[in-house]
């Protein structure tokens, strides 16, 4: 609490020409470049943010700090900190989400598909029980949360992606006592869970709701318009 206290006006170095987002010790800074003193304005902005670490005798670690240039017309400058050159990169970790210059999750999707499919072995070599619904507890407390983190950020459209996700659940239960022999839809049926495309419609639908009815800070006017 002291240290969010402690960086807390950090934000407010920026001024209004640029977006920042600060969670806990990270801090993400944008601009839209449609002309070129928006180059400038950005630069100016990293400027002050290195003068406000002198001030307060708090060391940034340029070395984990990036550029990520996104969209195919980006002039794609590069910008320093302290004298620094930031390193130019084409995807970079963002809160746990592999984001890249073209704003598409493929590279993430991959990432956690394969990830998921090794807990998920890990739990059938590791659980001596073979009971069906012990073994999908543990499942969905070790497996599920890789596959559903953040899913409203990078929720798939491409056929292929959806299927690679569900590939795990799919996988993982066809193994299950009892269950070998039938259907995927029959196995969730009698195991009595959703299919992970259809959680993920209702994580959407739900981050809807709250968008919606004002119970986030987000603003509802940028993203739908309300009919009555």
């Amino acid at each position: 609490m002291l240290f969010l206290l402690f960086i807390n006006d950090i934000c407010d170095i920026f001024g209004d020409f640029l977006s920042v987002k600060l969670f806990a010790d990270d801090l993400k800074v944008y601009v839209v470049i449609d002309s070129m003193d928006k180059t400038d304005r950005l630069q100016n902005g990293l400027d002050k943010l290195g003068e406000w670490s002198e001030t307060w005798q708090l060391n940034l670690s340029i070395n984990k700090c990036l550029t990520l240039h996104v969209g195919e017309l980006n002039p794609m400058f590069s910008y320093c900190i302290r004298g620094l050159q930031l390193a130019d990169v084409t995807e970079t970790v963002d809160l746990g989400i592999l984001v890249d210059t073209r704003l598409r999750f493929d590279k993430h999707v991959c990432s956690i598909v394969h990830k998921a499919h090794q807990r998920a072995a890990l739990i059938k070599r590791c659980f001596r029980t073979k009971d069906a619904n012990v073994l999908m507890k543990a499942f969905t407390v070790y497996v599920r949360p890789l596959l559903e983190y953040c899913s409203p950020v990078w929720n798939p459209q491409y056929v292929c992606h959806i299927f690679n996700i569900e590939s795990v659940q799919r996988r993982f239960t066809k193994h299950l006592t009892g269950l070998r022999n039938n259907t995927y839809i029959t196995r969730l049926s009698k195991l009595n869970v959703d299919s992970l495309e259809l959680r993920r419609l209702k994580s959407d639908l739900t981050l809807v709701y709250c968008i919606v009815h004002g119970l986030t800070i987000l603003d509802c006017s940028q993203f739908f318009y309300v009919v009555y």
